[in-house]
C-alpha cells in the first residue's frame, strides 16, 4: 500500500517537472524572439519612418533646470519665471528661467516685468519672438489674423515697455512699409518717420509729436512726385514741387 502511494506521488512529480520545464523552455524561446526582433528594430531604424506622439517636452541642462518646453500647449515647470500663460510653442529659457525665444503661438506681452490683464493683441498670431535677459517682449516676427478684420505680417522692435520700429503688410488697407515710433518720454506711441506704398503712391511722410503729419515726399499716379507741408494741425499745404515747377516762389 505505502509502495502505490510512493509511486503516485513520484509520477505526480514527475509530471509537475516536465510541465515546468516545458514552461521554462518557452519562456527561453520567447525571450529569444523578443532580442531578436528588438536588434532588427534597431538596425532598421534609420531605414524605417518613426513618429512620437506626446503632449509635451522639457529639456533640462546639466543643472536639471528647464531650458527648452515644446507642446500643444508646451508645459508648466516649477523653474519658469512666468506662469501665466503657455501656448502651442517652442520656448527657450535661460539659466534663472526668464522667456528669452519662442517660436509658435504668441502669449501676451509682457512688459516692464508685468502682464497686464487689459493687454489684447489684436489678433490671434503665429511666429517668434525675442525677450530681453527678464523676459519682457522686445521685438519679433509673425503674422496676425482675426478673421476678416485684421490680416497682417509684422516684423517689430521694441523699447522697453513700447513699440520703437515695425515693418507691416496689411491685408486690408494695402498698406506696405515701415513706421519709426518716438521715443516714449517724447510722446506716447506716436509714428515719427512713415515709409511705404499705398494704392498707387510712394511716400515719405514725418509726423509730429502729436502724431499730425508735417511734411511729405510722395510719388503718384504717372510717376509725378510732390512734396507737401502741413500746418500743425494736420492741414495740407500747396504742393512746394508744383510750385518750384511753375516758376512760383516756394515758401
Amino acid at each position: 500500500m505505502e509502495n502505490n502511494v510512493l509511486e503516485t506521488r513520484v509520477k505526480n512529480l514527475e509530471k509537475k517537472i516536465l510541465y515546468l520545464t516545458s514552461f521554462c523552455g518557452l519562456l527561453v524561446v520567447a525571450m529569444i524572439f523578443i532580442m531578436v526582433s528588438s536588434s532588427t528594430q534597431r538596425v532598421k531604424a534609420a531605414e524605417n519612418a518613426k513618429v512620437l506622439h506626446l503632449r509635451g517636452l522639457v529639456i533640462e541642462d546639466a543643472q536639471g533646470r528647464a531650458r527648452i518646453l515644446l507642446g500643444a500647449p508646451f508645459p508648466t515647470v516649477h523653474g519658469r519665471i512666468r506662469q501665466d500663460a503657455t501656448t502651442t510653442a517652442l520656448l527657450f529659457l535661460d539659466e534663472q528661467g526668464h522667456d528669452r525665444f519662442s517660436i509658435g503661438e504668441k502669449m501676451p506681452a509682457q512688459l516692464n516685468g508685468k502682464v497686464s490683464p487689459q493687454f489684447h493683441r489684436i489678433g490671434a498670431g503665429y511666429g517668434l519672438t525675442i525677450y530681453d535677459p527678464v523676459g519682457n517682449e522686445r521685438g519679433g516676427m509673425g503674422f496676425i489674423s482675426n478673421g476678416s478684420t485684421v490680416s497682417r505680417a509684422v516684423i517689430a522692435l521694441d523699447r522697453p515697455g513700447q513699440d520703437a520700429w515695425g515693418a507691416i503688410v496689411d491685408d486690408k488697407s494695402g498698406f506696405a512699409g515701415t513706421m519709426t515710433l518716438y521715443p516714449p518720454k517724447t510722446a506716447n506711441d506716436t509714428n515719427g518717420v512713415v515709409v511705404g506704398t499705398l494704392e498707387n503712391k510712394a511716400f515719405i511722410t514725418l509726423k509730429s509729436l502729436n502724431n499730425k503729419p508735417r511734411a511729405t515726399f510722395a510719388v503718384g499716379p504717372e510717376g509725378l512726385p510732390s512734396f507737401e507741408l502741413f500746418d500743425e494741425t494736420g492741414k495740407p499745404g500747396p504742393d512746394l514741387l508744383k510750385m518750384t515747377s511753375e516758376g512760383m516762389p516756394a515758401k
